[in-house]
């Protein structure tokens, strides 16, 4: 089994039929610490996402989400057992380059709260 020794800073998890089913994990980088520190971050939720995927033993469990923040500035991502990478949520792939992290303080900032309600509540649709 992959067991990868970088540990993601928090997962959050979920009791759904008497088993915790792990839902979303959240890596932070501090604003401005190193050259590279985004990927740093989305390469250490990526890797988090997948070596659950090893430990549940199924490509065919509902999506996980990665939350990954820089300073304030923060992307919500989907991983799923058919794609080995994590799939740009929100704000969408489509977004030009210097928006691919939102800040948690505007419009977006918002949105991106309500997408973690949607996550919480189990009404965030997947993507396809």
């Amino acid at each position: 089994m992959f067991h990868d020794q970088t540990k993601v800073d928090l997962v959050i998890k979920r009791l759904e039929g008497g088993q915790f089913v792990r839902k979303l994990a959240i890596e932070y980088k501090h604003a401005g610490v190193y050259p590279g520190a985004i990927t740093n971050c989305e390469t250490q939720a990526s890797d988090a996402c997948a070596e659950y995927m090893v430990y549940a033993n199924s490509n065919s469990k509902p999506p996980l989400y990665a939350f990954t923040c820089i300073g304030t500035r923060a992307r919500l991502w989907e991983y799923n057992g058919r794609l080995p990478r994590l799939c740009a949520y929100f704000p969408p792939a489509s977004t030009p380059d210097h928006e691919k992290y939102c800040d948690i303080d505007s419009n977006n900032g918002r949105e991106l709260y309500n997408k973690l309600i949607q996550l919480r509540d189990g009404t965030l649709p997947v993507l396809r």
